[in-house]
């Protein structure tokens, strides 16, 4: 079943629950982790170079622990739907890094960004190249 199918049935990877996000945005967050990825919609749609697609969602990622908070802003895309797709691989590889951690031990978030930030990341979701849609990044 495809990220976009799951995710309008309410359905989520093991360990994550979709949490309140800002307007059209969309955020899940991983157990008591405190740790979340999120889409939000961008004010500026910022143009990507070279390409000429208007990237219009920001993907981030956050930890929290109490009071204190770390936002990661990733990658941007054009559509709401490539967001969904990209945070629903994010979570499966997140999933994969703590059952790869210690046993009752959490996982750094400088850890977790860099799994999210690898170039070869399959989640790195791209518009194909054509006269109507271009790559974002």
């Amino acid at each position: 079943m495809n990220a976009i199918t799951q995710f309008n049935r309410g359905q989520v990877p093991t360990g994550w629950v979709e949490a309140p996000a800002d307007d059209e945005g969309v955020r899940f967050r991983h157990g008591d982790s405190g740790f979340a990825v999120e889409a939000v919609k961008a004010d500026d749609g910022t143009e990507a170079p070279s390409s000429g697609c208007v990237c219009r969602w920001k993907l981030q990622c956050r930890q929290s622990a109490g009071e204190a908070r770390s936002v990661k802003p990733l990658r941007r895309v054009a559509t709401r739907e490539e967001a969904v797709r990209a945070l629903y691989s994010w979570m499966e590889r997140i999933n994969a890094a703590f059952r790869r951690g210690e046993p009752g031990g959490g996982v750094p978030f400088g850890e977790l960004v860099e799994i999210l930030e690898r170039s070869d990341d399959p989640a790195r979701p791209a518009v194909e190249q054509t006269p109507e849609r271009r790559t974002c990044n």
